[in-house]
């Protein structure tokens, strides 16, 4: 794949969400003995995606624990009924697990803007440790007309050439706090942001799989009493 075209920022992101990703997985207490991960971490040659879809197509996943046509029988009907409580509880979940995840959106925005003002601060110490470099080389000959009958400014200048010193410490300073800030949102809040991302996709999910299987199951009502009616009718 040709990359020459793509921004580097961008793939170093992806790189990063990718490492955290492989990372949630692999520290979950189940997923992360399973066949599929140790496919996937193992795989060597081209198409893995390709390959897995192959090797596990077969394989259920959260919502195909039972196969749609044993939606037909009576007690199934009866087995996945609403259970309204389950159901409020899970709405409830879902509801605040958005809350979170937006509000926790909000904070890493705000971190961020702070942390791009540290930078920032960085690079303009770093601006005036030059330009008092600048001053403190400067050479040019001071006569009477300009200083008057005091002779201040050469030992001002050699003060001035003495601060860049402190200056670029304190640049320095500011510089590996805004990377380690930097680190710290990029590597464990952006990790705990993507960990509320997945369960509010997983409850999405989960959502739509529970009103297709309430469809399916209030269409087998209706072919239930359609067929009761029918054999009401010629019985009689």
């Amino acid at each position: 794949m040709d990359l020459s075209g793509v921004d580097k920022e961008f793939i170093e992101a992806r790189r990063r969400s990718l490492k955290r990703y492989l990372q949630i997985l692999c520290r979950h207490p189940t997923i992360y003995d399973t066949d599929i991960i140790k496919f996937f971490l193992t795989f060597q040659g081209t198409s893995c995606a390709d390959n897995m879809k192959a090797t596990y197509k077969n394989v259920l996943d959260e919502f195909s624990s039972e196969s749609q046509s044993s939606l037909n029988s009576n007690d199934n009907i009866e087995k996945h009924g609403e259970d309204s409580d389950g159901i409020q509880m899970f709405r409830i979940s879902q509801t605040h697990i958005s809350f979170l995840h937006q509000q926790f959106n909000q904070i890493r925005g705000y971190l961020k803007s702070i942390n791009e003002k540290n930078f920032k601060n960085a690079n303009d110490f770093a601006n005036i440790e030059k330009t008092l470099q600048t001053i403190g080389s400067d050479s040019t000959s001071i006569d009477r007309w300009a200083t008057g009958p005091n002779d201040y400014w050469p030992t001002i200048q050699v003060g001035l050439s003495n601060l860049p010193v402190e200056i670029d410490a304190i640049s320095e300073r500011i510089n590996e706090q805004y990377k380690r800030d930097d680190e710290v949102i990029n590597d464990h809040f952006d990790l705990l942001i993507e960990l509320l991302q997945g369960y509010t996709d997983l409850c999405k999910r989960f959502d739509d799989a529970l009103q297709i299987e309430q469809k399916a199951i209030q269409k087998a009502n209706n072919q239930q009493k359609r067929s009761s009616t029918a054999t009401d009718t010629s019985s009689k």
